[in-house]
């Protein structure tokens, strides 16, 4: 970590808070701290950009709301969850599934299967199928995020309520935090 805040420092980056930078750090090390750090930034400058796009896209939504507030102006489809798997991919560096993965949109680097779902205006959040891991983000107007949780899919399946005539599972966003704080105080 030393060695990080020291390449940081010659990037004019901000240190690791409580390790202080080194003074020799090896080429082969420096060289391999710069790429992943130009990694990281990269990833966070494509999420940046999606974010901006995003927000534009919601600004646009209240405003028709605004113009025709008869009309809803709330779905997004496909576009949200797009948007969520987008951000999920890189921050926690999953890889994307390919198309007609079943019950599941994503894996991690062990191998673990996962479902993401994001989550803008309703309480409830809805889920198929079945994977290891489920991820639920939720995104503001401004199309910044935060995680609901990130964790066992069954833990979630057992507060679910299943709806029979919908063949699908809900969850209150409420509750999903509730569970994903309840897990990580245990760990």
């Amino acid at each position: 970590m030393c060695n990080i805040s020291a390449v940081m420092e010659n990037l004019g980056l901000q240190v690791v808070q409580g390790y202080k930078p080194r003074v020799n750090v090896g080429s082969g090390v420096e060289s391999m701290i710069r790429t992943a750090i130009a990694a990281r930034r990269e990833i966070q400058d494509q999420v940046q950009a999606a974010r901006r796009i995003m927000h534009s896209i919601f600004d646009r939504q209240r405003r028709l709301r605004e113009l025709a507030p008869d009309y809803g102006w709330r779905g997004l489809g496909n576009l949200l969850g797009d948007y969520g798997e987008f951000i999920c991919t890189r921050f926690y560096s999953l890889q994307k599934a390919g198309a007609g993965a079943e019950g599941y949109d994503a894996w991690n680097a062990v191998g673990d299967t996962v479902q993401i779902k994001t989550n803008r205006s309703s309480g409830t959040i809805g889920f198929r199928g079945d994977a290891e891991l489920l991820l639920a983000i939720q995104v503001d107007d401004r199309a910044s995020w935060r995680e609901i949780y990130y964790g066992d899919f069954q833990e979630v399946k057992r507060i679910a309520r299943y709806s029979k005539r919908d063949n699908k599972f809900t969850v209150t966003r409420e509750a999903l935090g509730s569970l994903g704080r309840e897990l990580a105080s245990d760990s």
